[in-house]
């Protein structure tokens, strides 16, 4: 901190965007400390982290699990390391807490609404807080007191809502109390929304947080009967300047953990400049990447003052930490605003510090894609999220790539070229051992290392050619069009113009799967084939692929039953028969080959330790036009279901066009798929051999209309007697007719439209809830896909080695063994704090042959042996545990 010529005070704020894991708190804890140590590079005054930054945001139902003393010990030891580092740092860091007090009491006659009190919290939910720690001391937690709970977040569930009204009542100020932080009550700390008054000689600011949801509030974008009007009365960062009684001084830290829509951005932007109305600076930071399954953060770090962003950072990086480094001007805080604040802390001034265009320099080269006047900010931001999704998927599972069947149709193609974005934007970004060092469980990492020696591209060809795997699978039902697209996606080929292009790499592989397919009719039509003689059984394997194979509309109903009852006469084993020409049978005969495409692609995967890759689009899946078992559940994830089909192929143009700035070129393997009239070729070819199968004619409508009905239909409100509510069906059709998309089509035909979507939605209900899952953009199918338990997490990991880690200090003193090279406490932070000490104990744990067999006197005798610090990798003396360690 130091002063201008205005006499204002000069703060240098550090933001940091971490893409932490769900309560895996070695990886989570790695990504903090090395925030904080760049941040005192940097000569920060302050350290800005995004919402539960200790935890991370998707923890869900396992925020049940988080223990306060368990997160003291961690926030202790980031407040002791900071400290070490520069006792001036203030942190902003976010994390559970959980406060209950059962001793309240209500006024008669009313005593039993006591335990309807947010602060009695019945539940004994956890709060979703924000600390402020300086010098070693937690100085206060702010408590969120709104919770989202809408669409993809159900917050509720998992936290408490703080209540300031009801703080008050217990003797609170301004939403405020003093709590206990230990159980003999001996530490105490600030929660609800305390004011830290921060004094530097003889200056001043505020400081106060923000979480959130929070700065949604009475705003454009908070609901009705909200709008920007309403802020100064009901929004809580208008509170805090009314309660202050003054706007200049204050610095106000949002901490965000937001899940993305398309140009959320613009949003955050109102929101931050509004902010800034009512603040003298407003600091708002938000996480990166996916911390649990459902979507992947941008990563946003804003800085706005008088209404003006100042200042907006990278976004969607690839990194585990992306910081923003900036000076911002502060009025001092006037003199009796110190009386409306909760505590008072004092700091010193700082000396010469980096310059600030050093530290940007990188930075604004690599976000020149996201620049407010450029009209393709909205694609290059959806792509790089899903490619971002895609790499937190494939490191957090330790998968080594993606196998998929690649039907020459768009929403396979669609998976493939986020493969081949992900891995170039990670080696862009990151570089070859970057990319490497996050993807250290690549059996093949050498390999792309070595390709790394020759170029950039080299490596990324190398990747591909390891993580891709597109399979096409055949029937008599599939055309040379679509196999052709599938093959120049990978492979290349030459355009209408004779130039050649390149493939986006990977595997390309093709197998017919019609024999499989005929061998299915043949298992559903006899009890038991191995009983019949071989002769015989391939005589009638002929005559059921023969059935089976006759094209819709070529047989009457009588036909077809009088062809079935002769071959149950000749082959009495016959118990049933499945033929594409009987409509009754047709979604038997699709889903068969669906499913027959799933178990082959799931054998590939297994092999190779690949993830695969399901790929129904956001109009299938409503419309229950993917098939149950088949290609809705042929993968495990799930790249374009947050994407309407008419909008996947915008991106999908955009890449062929564009490519992906700074990343990728022009991606002309796509033209033969963008060429190709969507179908999913589950049908017979007709008499001359021609596709008579397309999408938007099964689905009645095109992919447009198809996605307007369901925006209609599930996501827009109208007002109400009494509040806000979402659309009748009557409204929905009423709605499509005063639409453009539906000029011109008849009330009938729009009856059957809207009846069909309603229809066709209550089928997909049956298959939703086993849906993939997959990254959202604001539209999934499945709300509450992944919002109970994460997908992903720490897995309690840190807990499991800690108690192997006590077992083998057990087993010592049983034995009678002194264990050299680390005691207790030490490996206990390690365990807890330490990802590397974390794997290399679980390999320790388990056989050679890698089976799930975990033997802690594997390690107690390597530990025996050896000693901890030969046993496993030491730390270095400047790791942020062996600093405190040596501090204690």
């Amino acid at each position: 901190m130091g002063k201008d010529n205005n006499s204002k005070m000069r703060l240098r704020v550090t933001q940091a965007s971490l893409n932490q894991t769900a309560l895996d708190y070695g990886r989570n804890m790695a990504n903090i400390y090395q925030a904080i140590r760049e941040a005192v590079a940097r000569g920060s005054d302050i350290l800005a982290f995004e919402e539960l930054t200790l935890t991370g945001y998707e923890a869900n139902d396992d925020f049940q699990k988080v223990d306060n003393e368990e997160l003291l010990e961690m926030l202790d030891d980031i407040a002791t390391y900071a400290k070490s580092l520069d006792p001036n740092l203030i942190i902003s860091i976010g994390h559970p807490w959980r406060y209950g007090n059962k001793n309240m009491m209500a006024e008669p006659p009313y005593q039993e609404e006591r335990v309807k009190n947010p602060l009695y919290n019945r539940m004994d939910l956890p709060f979703n807080v924000q600390s402020f720690i300086m010098n070693g001391e937690i100085l206060g937690m702010t408590a969120k007191m709104h919770l989202y709970n809408d669409g993809r977040g159900y917050e509720k569930r998992y936290f408490s809502e703080w209540s300031m009204e009801a703080a008050d009542k217990l003797d609170g100020f301004f939403g405020t109390i003093e709590v206990p932080l230990d159980r003999d009550g001996k530490r105490k700390t600030l929660l609800g929304r305390p004011i830290i008054h921060v004094k530097d000689g003889d200056r001043a600011f505020n400081l106060a947080h923000i979480i959130c949801e929070e700065k949604w509030i009475a705003t454009d974008f908070g609901g009705y009967p909200h709008n920007d009007v309403s802020y100064n009365w009901d929004s809580p960062v208008a509170a805090y300047r009314r309660h202050l009684t003054a706007r200049k001084g204050t610095v106000l830290v949002v901490a965000n953990a937001s899940p993305p829509t398309a140009l959320k951005i613009k949003k955050h932007e109102h929101l931050a400049k509004l902010a800034s109305e009512y603040a003298d600076v407003v600091i708002d930071t938000d996480g990166l990447g996916s911390s649990g399954s459902t979507f992947a953060q941008h990563g946003h770090r804003l800085i706005a003052q008088k209404g003006k962003i100042i200042y907006s950072g990278q976004r969607v990086s690839m990194g585990r930490v992306a910081l923003s480094t900036n000076d911002v001007l502060v009025t001092p805080a006037k003199a009796q605003t110190k009386v409306h604040a909760h505590t008072k802390v004092k700091r010193s001034l700082k000396g010469k510090k980096p310059s600030i265009a050093s530290l940007r320099k990188e930075e604004i080269k690599a976000a020149a894609w996201d620049r407010l006047d450029d009209t393709s900010r909205e694609y290059e931001e959806v792509i790089r999220m899903t490619a971002l999704w895609l790499f937190d998927y494939l490191k957090k599972t330790k998968g080594s790539g993606v196998a998929q069947a690649l039907s020459g149709g768009a929403d396979s193609a669609f998976n493939s070229v986020i493969v081949y974005a992900m891995v170039s934007l990670a080696i862009k970004e990151l570089g070859v051992e970057g990319f490497c060092k996050e993807m250290k469980h690549l059996p093949f990492k050498d390999e792309i290392l070595a390709a790394g020696q020759v170029s950039e591209v080299e490596a990324i060809k190398v990747a591909m050619r390891h993580m891709m795997t597109n399979v096409y699978m055949g029937t008599d039902n599939s055309s040379d069009d679509t196999k052709n697209a599938a093959r120049t996606l990978t492979e290349g080929g030459v355009d209408e113009n004779g130039v050649a292009f390149d493939g986006i790499g990977g595997v390309y592989e093709q197998q017919n799967i019609q024999d499989f397919l005929d061998f299915c009719a043949m298992a559903m039509a006899v009890t038991d084939s191995t009983q019949i003689e071989m002769s015989r059984k391939l005589a009638l394997q002929k005559v059921i692929a023969e059935h089976l194979r006759l094209k819709p509309g070529s047989l009457s109903a009588e036909e077809l039953s009088k062809r079935e009852a002769e071959i149950k006469a000749e082959y009495p084993e016959v118990t049933q028969l499945m033929s594409a020409a009987n409509p009754t049978q047709l979604v038997a005969y699709e889903n068969a080959q669906a499913a027959l495409r799933q178990v082959l692609i799931n054998r590939r995967a297994n092999m190779e330790n690949k993830r695969p890759v399901a790929n129904p689009n956001l109009d299938e899946a409503r419309n229950a036009y993917a098939t149950y078992g088949g290609d809705l559940h042929s993968g495990v994830f799930n790249l374009n279901a947050h994407l309407p089909k008419a909008y996947q192929l915008k991106l999908m143009r955009y890449l062929h066009d564009h490519g992906l700035k700074g990343v990728l070129e022009p991606v002309k393997a796509l033209g033969p798929v963008l060429r190709n009239k969507p179908t999913a070729e589950l049908q017979p070819r007709d008499a001359s051999g021609k596709v008579t199968q397309n999408d938007e004619d099964a689905l009645k409508g095109s992919f447009e209309q198809l996605n307007r009905v369901a925006e209609y239909m599930l996501y827009d409100k109208v007002l109400s007697f009494g509040g806000e509510r979402r659309l009748n069906a009557q409204e929905v059709f009423e709605h499509c007719k005063a639409d453009p998309l539906f000029e011109g089509v008849e009330d009938d035909v729009l009856y059957d439209m809207v009846m069909f979507r309603y229809q066709r939605w209550a089928i997909s209900q049956f298959k939703i809830h086993a849906s993939p899952y997959g990254p959202t953009m604001g539209y999934n199918v499945d709300h509450q896909s992944s919002l109970r338990t994460p997908n992903w997490s720490g897995n309690d990991q840190n807990k499991l080695v800690d108690l192997g880690v006590k077992l083998v200090f057990a087993e010592a003193a049983k034995q009678g063994v002194k264990l050299k090279g680390g005691d207790q406490v030490l490996m206990h932070k390690r365990a807890m704090q330490d990802e590397g000490f974390v794997e290399q104990f679980q390999h320790f744990l388990r056989g050679r042959d890698g089976a799930l067999d975990f033997d802690v006197k594997r390690v107690f005798d390597r530990v025996a042996d050896k000693g901890w610090d030969k046993a496993f990798t030491p730390l270095p003396e400047d790791h942020a545990i062996m600093v405190n360690y040596n501090l204690r």
